[in-house]
């Protein structure tokens, strides 16, 4: 996608991806508006980088993992569950996660804010483990 937009299948059989986990990389990508998905003068959908996504494509290994950071973080619910990582020196739990995800309103109650807890969580491990950039 770096070179240019790409249909559904393209990323799939390129990344070896099923189209559950082409659907989630796009979502997450477009999350931090990396991606967008539009349909092409050929009527089929097709995804490609954004303005961002370009730039941030471009950078260097350090500085994308944090850019990555930062634009994680520029969402609330991230934000201030990275403080309370910091505050209380442990991950919070899915139960905690959830009530933080229905406070922000950012999806509703039920199995998505139980599926989606277990993202913000990898997501926050992730920044955690990153290694010294």
């Amino acid at each position: 996608m770096k070179d240019s937009e790409m249909s559904g299948p393209e990323i799939e059989d390129l990344m070896k991806f099923t189209g559950r986990q082409k659907d989630y990389y796009f979502n997450a990508g477009r999350y931090l508006n990396l991606f967008e998905k539009f349909k092409g003068t050929d009527r089929i959908i097709k995804y490609r980088l954004t303005p961002l996504g370009n730039t941030v494509c471009n950078l260097t290994y350090k500085d994308r993992q944090l850019k990555l950071v930062s634009l994680i973080l520029s969402h609330e619910i991230f934000k201030e569950l990275f403080q309370y990582i910091l505050d209380s020196g442990e991950f919070p739990t899915k139960e905690k996660v959830i009530e933080i995800e229905l406070k922000y309103n950012v999806c509703s109650p039920g199995a998505v804010a139980t599926r989606r807890s277990g993202t913000v969580i990898g997501w926050l491990k992730w920044i955690f483990g990153l290694p010294n950039v």
